[in-house]
């Protein structure tokens, strides 16, 4: 809400174990004390999350199929008072991202552009702002080899819609793992991965130590006008 001046500062960042494939995690394993720090030295020392993938195995061709579909609506929204509009102090303030104004009796005010407007509460504009959402998630994998050489391949797709309008994640994920056994005393493990990934309106975080901004929209402020703002 550019209106009332108080943008987020940052975003979210996303991690490396949020970009693994949950399809092709063999296993997980968690690192303690001493067996973490011999392993990973100071960068183990609180411990660590030892996750295994995948590899092919040998024998006939196998095909793995996944497929997910969920739905998220919001379930809780923080209780706010709708007493008070906009503004501080008692006095209406067209411009204040504040609801400390004077008490809502239906009085007529000058809104923004200019225009006369009466006082109203707005007990539904911020349920009201978020979306039900869609998430869709597919994925694919092959193994197989001789006992020589196995291979693994996967391919998985994400597309997930967020709870704020207009937020939304596409994931591409690929992998191909080859492994070979040269012998008794030697073998290869060679592993790519290539992930491809869209964010669009990540929500912002640290904006007056709210997750999201709308949290402080005046209880006075139509949503339908904040939609159809322009700065």
């Amino acid at each position: 809400f550019n209106r009332y001046g108080y943008n987020s500062n940052t975003n979210n960042s996303t991690d490396g174990i949020s970009s693994i494939n949950p399809d092709d995690v063999e296993s997980i394993n968690v690192l303690k004390g001493s067996a973490a720090t011999a392993l990973y030295g100071t960068n183990g020392a609180n411990g660590v999350v030892l996750i295994t993938t995948k590899k092919g195995k040998s024998g006939k061709l196998s095909v793995d199929f996944n497929s997910g579909l969920t739905f998220d609506t919001p379930m809780l929204s923080p209780e706010v008072q709708n007493a008070f509009a906009q503004g501080n102090g008692g006095v209406f303030g067209v411009n204040s991202p504040q609801s400390w104004g004077p008490a809502i009796a239906g009085q007529q005010v000058t809104d923004w552009p200019g225009k006369q407007t009466t006082l109203a509460a707005q007990p539904d504009n911020l349920k009201d702002f978020f979306e039900n959402a869609l998430s869709l998630y597919n994925s694919i994998a092959f193994s197989g080899g001789t006992n020589i050489t196995q291979t693994y391949f996967s391919y998985a797709n994400v597309h997930s819609e967020g709870l704020v309008p207009k937020n939304n994640l596409n994931r591409h994920t690929v992998n191909l793992r080859i492994t070979s056994n040269i012998g008794k005393r030697f073998s290869t493990d060679a592993k790519v991965t290539y992930l491809h990934q869209e964010i669009a309106n990540k929500p912002g975080v640290g904006g007056g130590s709210a997750p999201i901004n709308i949290y402080r929209i005046p209880r006075t402020v139509r949503l339908e006008d904040v939609k159809n703002y322009e700065s």
